[in-house]
């Protein structure tokens, strides 16, 4: 039996990571249904149980050498591994994974990796260094294949893929209920709005997210019915934010608090989903303070199944995370997207769109 070890940021509770773990082993399983997936896990049990799939911890260096020497092929992806943005520790541990797995003979796949930002020299010299000696590179948007190119990464062939969620069939099941539309194997976009492309194109401030969204919903109110009819949620129509903490934001917050507040007073409900438990509830909490109206906040942690049922419900969706616009694109839910890193400007180019907004 052969054995693929899983790395990435799996375990914790970040339904965007997690969706991708979904995604990916389920992917392998239809191939390979005889397959033995391995995952480097920060909660090892809970990945096993959501998941069906053995993990190991991804903090013990004996677990994970013991793993590696097991492995038949090691898969680093999906998501944002190379990038030291958030973290220079980050880089280097995933670097580090997979330079111990070459030490130790085994070959390495970068799975619908997104690049960078890499901004500091030693990181892009290693980042340069350690990829070449890979097998095969895959990434999510031509963005990522420019940057290996900026790198030098030239020795492994390299792909432009898509990201693995956008193929879950749970999107397609999700869809197909909530509109009545079977999508078999193809992916249910939604229609490009052109009035929401055009506003987007002049929106630079903070104020403008908050005008941005309102226009949207006035210009294109005549969506609405086709688009609740197929809905769970009657004529109250349902508008969800997904949002998460980033420096400069304190502009930011109070705009998305004018907006919620306006939307409130239109009949719409609004909803805010953090997709990643707890880190979001802090941005999330500090809008809703700012509010003069009540709005659902979802408290517990959701499974991936559970965000996406949520987000199903809704009818237009606001995001600053990259997998909350991703799923609503596998829904079939229009959306705003919020940026904060040239990943989100990358998802939404694929789709014809540009940010309402950014945050800087």
């Amino acid at each position: 039996m052969k054995t693929i070890v899983l790395s990435g940021y799996y375990g914790f509770d970040n339904a965007g990571d997690e969706a991708l773990l979904a995604a990916i082993s389920g992917t392998l399983r239809e191939l390979k249904p005889e397959i033995n997936i391995v995952v480097l896990s920060a909660s090892p049990r809970r990945t096993q149980e959501l998941h069906g799939v053995a993990a190991v911890s991804r903090f013990n260096p004996i677990s994970l050498i013991q793993t590696l020497k097991r492995a038949d092929l090691l898969i680093s992806g999906g998501g944002s591994l190379l990038q030291d943005v958030t973290s220079w520790r980050s880089i280097l541990y995933y670097l580090g994974v997979v330079t111990l797995a070459l030490i130790l003979g085994r070959p390495v796949m970068f799975y619908a990796q997104g690049i960078g930002p890499i901004r500091r020299p030693w990181a892009r010299w290693l980042t340069r260094v350690i990829a070449n000696r890979v097998r095969l590179i895959t990434v999510r948007d031509q963005d990522s294949l420019n940057e290996l190119k900026n790198l030098g990464i030239t020795k492994p062939p390299a792909y432009v893929t898509a990201d693995p969620v956008l193929g879950m069939r749970a999107a397609a099941g999700l869809t197909e209920k909530k509109t009545g539309i079977k999508t078999e194997n193809s992916l249910f976009l939604p229609t490009t709005n052109a009035s929401a492309s055009a506003a987007a194109s002049a929106l630079t401030t903070d104020s403008a997210i908050a005008s941005a969204t309102t226009s949207y919903i006035e210009s294109d109110a005549a969506i609405a019915p086709d688009i609740s009819a197929g809905t769970a949620t009657g004529t109250r129509r349902r508008i969800g934010f997904a949002l998460r903490n980033w420096q400069g934001m304190t502009g930011f917050k109070a705009a998305v608090a004018e907006a919620a507040d306006y939307l409130t007073e239109q009949g719409w409900e609004v909803v805010f989903v953090p997709l990643h438990y707890p880190d979001d509830l802090a941005a999330t909490r500090d809008i809703v303070g700012q509010m003069q109206y009540p709005s659902r906040i979802i408290e517990e942690r959701l499974s991936v199944q559970e965000v996406m049922q949520e987000l199903a419900t809704f009818d237009l969706l606001v995001g600053m995370r990259l997998h909350s616009l991703i799923f609503a694109a596998a829904l079939g839910v229009p959306m705003l997207g919020i940026s904060y890193d040239p990943k989100v400007n990358a998802f939404l180019e694929q789709l014809g769109e540009k940010p309402v907004g950014r945050v800087e």
